[in-house]
């Protein structure tokens, strides 16, 4: 039986009362309840069978309030989705956090943004992906994490076979972005990457490589960081050979009509990158590098377009178990 929420003067939308269908998605964002109904509804969760998405984003709670989550997070097995972004989890409450996704079994989704979780804190919920089996989306913007962290959780990724997005945007990674690269080589199942504002330069990018073999990232991100013409030059040879990555971002970097140019020859190849953003860089090479890209979204939308036709008249077909069996000739 569903356990019903503590009632609250506010928000009295998100509330079940008796009689009513409980609510499934509760948004207590920015302030809206106090610490007191806060620390009363986690406590009502550990045994609700309800609710799959909670936002408690900008609510104040710190590491004292991990505990409480924690022990939630390790006995609930219906919720998918916490939002617990500006907040003060630091490193201590991100432990806590991490010691309860190891035994987790429902969440796919984890917003841990601006929590000041440090190198530390990635490590912890670097041990905890080994260990967990469900989650899919991991965000970690604006933590202050380092390349110790960043590390962490490059070889998490080596082991971890369900995490298929990953944010470590406005963080302090530098040099050791290379050994996501490492990870990027074996990984299967990441798709987006998110390093925007960063500090990583040219000797980060083994990343262009590893976009040489991998085959599933589909989105990198890696605007605002330090690259100069030698990153460009890399990531648009290895693009020559892959065959997945749709969207790439490089704006805001240190990059030349030098670089620019790579990406143009590099495109006159390269059939599936629809989105490449190089701002505020223009010139000739740009105006080739967007030609190049409408014709592979003009593209991707006849192949499209074909696929859904070829379907359509696959299921206009008559079923042959159900047709009348016609008599063969002699």
């Amino acid at each position: 039986m569903a356990t019903a929420f503590p009632s609250a003067r506010r928000p009295h939308h998100a509330i079940a009362t008796p009689g009513e269908t409980p609510p499934t998605f509760l948004d207590l964002s920015r302030g809206r309840c106090s610490h007191a109904y806060t620390t009363a509804l986690i406590a009502a969760l550990r045994e609700n069978t309800s609710l799959r998405s909670l936002n408690l984003l900008e609510n104040q709670l710190t590491a004292a309030d991990a505990p409480g989550l924690a022990t939630m997070l390790s006995v609930n097995s219906t919720l998918t989705s916490l939002n617990l972004a500006i907040n003060r989890m630091k490193k201590k409450g991100t432990k806590a956090l991490a010691t309860a996704l190891t035994v987790n079994s429902s969440l796919s989704l984890l917003n841990l943004g601006f929590n000041r979780i440090k190198d530390e804190g990635a490590a912890d919920l670097a041990t905890a992906l080994t260990f967990n089996t469900t989650l899919t989306s991991l965000f970690l913007t604006a933590n202050r994490i380092n390349d110790s962290g960043a590390s962490a959780l490059a070889i998490a990724l080596i082991s971890n076979s369900t995490l298929t997005s990953l944010d470590l945007s406005n963080n302090r990674i530098k040099d050791r972005a290379a050994d996501l690269a490492t990870s990027l080589r074996v990984n299967s199942t990441l798709t987006l990457l998110n390093l925007h504002s960063n500090r990583i330069q040219d000797e980060g990018v083994a990343l262009a490589t590893a976009l040489a073999t991998n085959s599933t990232l589909t989105s990198l991100d890696l605007g605002y960081n330090r690259l100069t013409d030698v990153g460009a030059e890399a990531l648009a040879a290895s693009l020559r050979a892959n065959c997945t990555l749709t969207s790439l971002h490089l704006g805001f970097n240190r990059l030349t009509n030098t670089g620019t140019e790579a990406f143009a020859t590099m495109l006159t190849t390269n059939g599936t990158l629809t989105l490449l953003d190089l701002s505020p860089l223009a010139g000739t090479h740009v105006s080739q590098v967007i030609a190049l890209m409408q014709r592979n979204i003009w593209n991707k939308a006849r192949r499209n377009e074909l696929l859904v036709t070829i379907c359509l008249r696959a299921l206009s077909q008559p079923d042959p178990i159900q047709s009348p069996h016609k008599k063969l000739r002699r």
